[in-house]
This record gives C-alpha cells, structure tokens and sequence, in this order.
C-alpha cells in the first residue's frame, strides 16, 4: 500500500517480493493514501476467505517527504515518511478482522490532493508532485468520516462502542483522532 511508490512499474510489491524471497509470488500496489494500509488488510482478508492465498505479506509505506513543500508549515507538519507491515493468515472463528467499512468520496478532492508539478526533465520526465490541503475541509471531514465508519462498523458487528477494547486509527492527527472519538463515543484511553 503506498502513494508514494518508487516508480509506476514494476510494482513495488514485486520489488518486495522479490527482495524477501517470494519472488514468483501475486503482488500488486494498491494506491488509496492514508487510507491504504487499511485496504490492503481488507484486501488480504478477501484473498485468504476466498481461497486465492494462505498468507498474505501487506507492506504499507510512504514517502511523502517527497511531495511536500518544506517551506509550507500548514502542510509540511503532517505530512512524513513511514512504513509498517503485518502477515496475515487464517485465525481461528471469532478472532482476527471482524469487519471492514471502506470508502471513498471524490468530492473532497479539492481539499486534499497531490498534483504532479508542470515542470519535467529532459525526455518528459516528471520532476515531482506536491502535496495541498485545505486543512479545515480536511479537518471536518476526516472526523465526519472516521466516526462514521466506526459506528457502521458497529452496526455491521452487532456491537456497541462499549464493546470496544482498542481503537487504533490510521489518522495521526491527535485533534481529529479525539474529535472523532467524541463522535464515535469511545474516550482516548482507549485509543492508540
């Protein structure tokens, strides 16, 4: 799962792949942004219920210190560099993933985007892409969204939010996290 991969091809995962000794393994990128490690865990459990793998390497990585302006303080503070990664495999009935809600809203495309820059290398090369926010459109709707999403799944469980042991988001925002939160009615005592 990465934005922000080396090149458009081959596939970072293939690169991975190949370089912990899976090579001849199925591999592919998926590219959803923040979001992304989470689609990909979401992905790796469709693939082991539906029979296609028995365990699944999910490599979430970013680069974003790439496409943010330094010099741009309301942007460049929440934006970095990271990476994390989990094998996935089958569980015994009742532990493991429970649910998953995914989404995407192209309308607020506009508050949050990476654009490539016009400037190219000699043979038409990009040069790079930068980052821009709206950081208050990005604000409410992350903790919209990320409310939302835990309540349905809730829902989709059969479960309370006083139910929940551990919320661990994918936002590292503290003042959406907590907002959110409030929204979605679990304290931050319980929250990574």
């Amino acid at each position: 799962a990465t934005a922000t991969p080396d090149a458009l091809f081959p596939s970072t995962a293939a690169l991975i792949a190949g370089q912990v000794g899976l090579s001849g393994a199925g591999a592919f990128d998926l590219s959803t942004a923040c979001s992304g490690f989470v689609y990909a865990l979401s992905m790796a459990q469709g693939l082991i219920l539906g029979g296609t793998a028995r365990r699944v390497l999910v490599v979430g990585a970013e680069t974003l210190s790439r496409l943010v302006d330094q010099h741009d303080r309301s942007t460049a503070i929440l934006f970095g560099d990271g990476a994390g990664a989990a094998v996935v495999g089958p569980v015994p009935q009742g532990h493991g993933f429970q649910e998953f809600v995914l989404g995407a809203d192209s309308a607020g495309g506009p508050s949050l985007y990476a654009r490539c820059m016009a400037d190219r290398l000699p043979g038409g090369i990009l040069m790079g892409e930068r980052v821009g926010m709206n950081g208050r459109e990005v604000f409410k709707f992350a903790v919209r969204v990320l409310g939302d999403s835990g309540q349905q799944v809730l829902d989709k469980s059969g479960l309370t939010s006083a139910d929940v042991d551990w919320v661990i988001p994918h936002q590292a925002n503290i003042r959406i996290i907590e907002a959110a939160n409030e929204r979605f009615g679990v304290p931050m005592s319980k929250t990574v």
